[in-house]
């Protein structure tokens, strides 16, 4: 082999050994060397199955024998010890075709593995957000509006029953629908607040919190405190959805948590981030003992993702904090 060439390869990380068709090593680079603790000298004109690792040595000869006979490379990961390592088997032609030796290259990939791993962990927590959402839905239409609904089609039959007696309608039966209906339509609007506010895209996002803080306050008898010191203007959708899905996560948690009289929500921006905080004065937790739900996961994942991130703290008897902190992207800047 070429001087040159063989220092070129000893500097690759790849570990790469090349041998004939019988499995005798005619080259090894240094990482390969390394990694079966072995002097290159020792390993050259040696059968390379001599220090392959045996968890792996019957698979990795069927799959030689296959690239060697069909002519194409094959790949492979394992897992040795704690590191992943992909493994490719290229067999060189000759002259005439055939193939006259192989080159093993060896990459760890523990990295790629673990990236791996950790998207398919927050999808899964994605899809069972995505879940508990849809589920919190169906409860809720057929707890609250169900009830309701089935409540306010007896009233009217009531009162169509008795206008066909003939009998006198009061007041205080039509007053008794109208309030129902309008609760309806009050628990259908905060359903559709939860899905997806209607006038994120239309209006700034400091009125939509503000809105939605008043909804959530009034159907939970839940005072909350809106503060907004800024006009977040030009935001990017991600990011807009992100804050909102923030303060919602958290009032939900108030609400069904925290056993609290009252919130604080505080949304302002310094030194080109965005600030948020949400504040309750309920029972608080000790977060030692608690595992934190899918949709606090998420909206860390969130975040993560749009380079900011999420604390929370709480003691028991002290209430609950949850602050975020997001890096300020325009929709201008985007497009620059």
């Amino acid at each position: 082999m070429d001087l040159s060439l063989q220092k070129l390869l000893d500097i690759e990380t790849d570990q790469i050994i090349w041998c004939d068709l019988s499995g005798n090593v005619i080259f090894v680079n240094t990482s390969a060397a390394r990694r079966f603790c072995k002097n290159e000298n020792d390993i050259i004109n040696n059968s390379i199955w001599n220090v392959y690792p045996e968890s792996i040595k019957a698979h990795h000869q069927i799959l030689w024998n296959q690239a060697i006979r069909n002519g194409h490379p094959l790949k492979v990961k394992n897992k040795l010890q704690e590191s992943w390592f992909e493994t490719t088997f290229s067999p060189i032609s000759g002259g005439e075709g055939k193939a006259e030796s192989v080159v093993l290259i060896a990459r760890e990939i523990s990295s790629v593995i673990e990236a791996e791993d950790r998207y398919k962990q927050v999808l899964l927590q994605l899809i069972n957000a995505q879940e508990d959402e849809r589920n919190r839905i169906s409860r809720d239409l057929h707890d609250e509006i169900g009830q309701r609904m089935t409540s306010l089609v007896l009233q009217l039959r009531m009162v169509k029953d008795s206008i066909e007696n003939g009998k006198q309608i009061t007041v205080d039966e039509i007053r008794n629908s109208i309030r129902d209906l309008e609760t309806i339509n009050k628990q259908v609007r905060q359903i559709f607040y939860q899905l997806y506010p209607p006038s994120l895209n239309r209006m700034a996002l400091s009125k939509v919190l503000a809105a939605f803080c008043t909804t959530m306050g009034e159907a939970n008898n839940l005072q909350i405190d809106f503060n907004c010191q800024v006009e977040l203007l030009d935001l990017k959708e991600t990011q807009n959805l992100a804050i909102y899905r923030f303060f919602q996560e958290g009032l939900n948690n108030v609400i069904k948590h925290a056993v609290a009289s009252a919130a604080w929500i505080n949304l302002d921006c310094s030194d080109g981030y965005i600030n948020l905080s949400l504040e309750d004065n309920g029972k608080g937790f000790d977060q030692d003992e608690v595992d934190y739900g899918v949709g606090l996961r998420g909206i860390s994942e969130r975040f993560s993702l749009l380079n900011g991130k999420i604390k929370i703290e709480s003691d028991p008897g002290k209430g609950t904090r949850i602050s975020g902190v997001l890096p300020i992207i325009t929709e201008t800047e985007k497009t620059l």
